[in-house]
């Protein structure tokens, strides 16, 4: 079970599990404690994302032929309409808060991970994809800012793996919000904080946006190591008030050993409440 993400309204999270036997996206209701297999496809699927209604999921589906992006209705009803189609991988898609863009990443062969995104029409037609960001470096794990102005990327530019954001859509300039190493960016849901995973640590930085781009210091928030992953989509996410993180759990975690059957407990869905005093004494 892995790539979590919230709902709107944080009721809600969709994760890539395997359940099935193979990597299908499923709908967790957190309120009733239930959950809906929402893709039935052959190939894997992954990376779930919110449209910004709550209505709607944008996945990854890997083909035998190649990838694309689809688009479903959170219930399952209706069939999945495709997006976008390409010969490599299409992780990390995210949808602007208005609707109107997703960006995501692309494998390039020649140029590792490229940045891309798409506008969606009024009738719901998508416009042809136009790349954000496409250099000889790595550039992956696009999320847009809750107000559309700024875009949070992972790129190797430097020899390592960090956070840095530019302004979107033109992306003229940018600014490193990581300090020590840095992948799976997310925003908060009003855009003061950027979070990204350090090795084990959850970090937080927050973020200004009045004149350009001002970034504070990053933070530890807590640690857990069901956040490790390389340069991967987040395996977490935060609730639109900033109080909760979900995240997967490894087995190690839920219980060290097995089940009294002999048997290895599945993972498991972690909801981290009240996190800020895990680091209260830290801060004295």
């Amino acid at each position: 079970m892995v790539w979590p993400a919230l709902s709107p309204d944080g009721q809600r999270v969709a994760v890539t599990s395997s359940e099935s036997g193979n990597p299908d996206i499923w709908v967790h209701d957190l309120i009733r404690s239930t959950k809906t297999r929402l893709t039935f496809d052959a190939g894997p699927e992954r990376t779930p994302a919110w449209s910004p209604s709550g209505d709607e999921i944008v996945y990854w589906l890997q083909g035998a032929d190649g990838s694309s992006l689809l688009r479903k209705t959170a219930d399952g009803t209706g069939e999945a309409v495709v997006l976008v189609e390409a010969k490599d991988f299409l992780p990390s898609p995210d949808w602007s808060r208005d609707g109107r863009y997703l960006a995501y990443s692309e494998r390039n062969a020649q140029t590792g991970y490229d940045i891309r995104y798409f506008q969606f029409a009024s009738d719901g037609t998508v416009s042809e994809p136009v790349t954000f960001l496409g250099t000889p470096a790595g550039e992956s794990t696009s999320m847009l800012s809750p107000d559309g102005r700024f875009l949070a990327y992972v790129s190797n530019e430097s020899g390592r793996t960090e956070v840095y954001v530019r302004p979107f859509p033109d992306g003229a300039g940018r600014w490193q919000a990581s300090v020590e190493g840095g992948t799976q960016p997310r925003w908060s849901r009003d855009g003061r904080e950027l979070y990204y995973v350090q090795t084990e640590t959850l970090m937080s930085v927050s973020v200004s946006t009045g004149q350009g781009v001002t970034l504070g210091q990053p933070r530890p928030l807590f640690q857990s190591n069901g956040l490790r992953s390389a340069n991967s989509p987040p395996t977490y996410d935060v609730s639109p008030d900033g109080q909760r993180f979900v995240t997967i759990a490894s087995l190690g975690e839920i219980q060290p050993g097995a089940s009294e059957q002999g048997e290895p407990e599945p993972p498991k869905i972690r909801i981290v409440l009240n996190w800020a005093e895990e680091f209260r004494d830290r801060e004295q």
